[in-house]
């Protein structure tokens, strides 16, 4: 082989590598399925399996089980977060106004270290509904499909789930807010249930404090 024909030979093996190469990086930087948001008709369906917390008694209870009014609201609140805290006269006013039509509202505190004394405490100081549940092992979390504080989840009767995410959309970012809310999320998807509307599944991105992952 002349030396000519050699060097060709190399420069076109190394084309064929290198463009092998690229594409093994695209393959790899591809999302996966599992990491894909869930599609609309999935976040619907009936979910089963476990779903309980602890009351203040430290008797387990399942918010979804006797549900006797158009929908029920897990809140999940931490008590060291400020864009949760900042939340409390939002939530008051939802409660206040919407528990008048038959929905059930739940304040869960997902933190694993956090004590029942204090999750008491920091309910009666920000004034937030009155039924508090903690969820050490995460079973309402992973039920609801929220990942940070302040995030809400919205079930039909059946345990459907209709809607999680923010509460509104004030916080844009971290470090990143207005001054008032524009669109106000769940406030517009309670209204709708208890007017009897139909209403489609949804899911909003939640800005706040992420939620510890159980060890």
């Amino acid at each position: 082989m002349k030396p000519g024909s050699s060097r060709s030979t190399l420069v076109v093996l190394a084309s064929f590598l290198l463009a092998g190469a690229v594409v093994g990086m695209i393959r790899l930087r591809a999302p996966s399925s599992a990491s894909l948001p869930p599609a609309p008709a999935e976040m619907a369906g009936t979910v089963t399996g476990p779903a309980w917390g602890y009351d203040p008694e430290g008797q387990q209870v399942d918010p979804l089980a006797s549900m006797d009014g158009p929908a029920v609201v897990l809140l999940f609140m931490g008590i060291e977060c400020p864009i949760s805290n900042g939340y409390a006269p939002g939530i008051r006013r939802l409660h206040e106004e919407y528990a008048a039509e038959g929905v059930q509202f739940w304040v869960v505190y997902p933190d694993a270290g956090t004590s029942m004394e204090a999750i008491v405490k920091h309910r009666a100081e920000f004034q937030l509904p009155p039924q508090v549940l903690h969820d050490p092992q995460h079973s309402l979390v992973a039920r609801s499909r929220v990942s940070v504080t302040p995030e809400a989840a919205v079930f039909l009767p059946g345990g459907r789930l209709i809607y999680h995410g923010r509460i509104d959309n004030r916080h844009a970012g971290f470090g990143s807010s207005r001054p008032e809310a524009t669109e106000h999320d769940l406030r517009d998807v309670l209204q709708r249930i208890v007017k009897g509307e139909a209403i489609a599944p949804a899911s909003t991105r939640a800005v706040g404090c992420y939620i510890p992952r159980v060890s």
